[in-house]
């Protein structure tokens, strides 16, 4: 399982994703500046390994939030023929696989009890070409409100690349960043996505 330590203060409790955000406020518990709370992100598989002979790693964009501490990189495993077949997910804990066929359901990254705060989907991701992907994120946990980021990852002869569609036209990213939502001090969701 893949764990991030989120810190509280005495004004906020923090829980996000790409960060663990949830939780309504009646759920959050009273903290002190010293108290240290720790939440997991919720990639299911235990471990990862890679064929050595036959497939290699990508770095595809690393996360990191205002909520949490540490890095969350996304890689995409490529077999022989440089196609997309699976995902890894690494933080400080175990690194986490899952093919792509997983997409199609949505691979939850962060879950608070019975709450998916963030769920990567793809309807139409191919192996050989890529696809459009979506970031569905918790914005209010109070609400039950989700926000949705699209962005495409696309293959171009053997590399590959994570795009976001703005007003200036497709851009491609390395790094997201999730940037808490707060009421009355405490985190409740995410507040907003940005690339780089």
């Amino acid at each position: 399982m893949i764990s991030l330590s989120f810190k509280s203060s005495a004004a906020g409790f923090l829980s996000m994703a790409v960060a663990g955000i949830v939780l309504s406020l009646a759920q959050i518990p009273a903290a002190s500046a010293h108290e240290n709370l720790r939440y997991h992100w919720n990639v299911g598989l235990s471990g990862a390994s890679l064929n050595a002979q036959s497939e290699k790693e990508v770095q595809l964009i690393r996360v990191n939030s205002d909520a949490v501490e540490g890095d969350l990189d996304l890689k995409l495993i490529l077999d022989e023929d440089s196609n997309g077949i699976a995902l890894l997910f690494l933080s400080q804990a175990k690194p986490q696989r899952f093919e792509a066929a997983q997409l199609v359901d949505g691979i939850v990254l962060l879950k608070k009890d019975s709450t998916n705060v963030v769920t990567i989907v793809s309807k139409n991701y191919e192996p050989a070409q890529g696809g459009d992907i979506e970031v569905v994120y918790l914005r209010n946990g109070i609400s039950g409100n989700y926000g949705r980021f699209p962005a495409q990852v696309i293959r171009t002869g053997d590399q590959w690349a994570v795009y976001t569609n703005g007003p200036e036209g497709r851009k491609p990213f390395t790094r997201m960043f999730m940037k808490a939502k707060r009421a009355l001090g405490q985190i409740v969701g995410i507040d907003s996505i940005t690339v780089q």
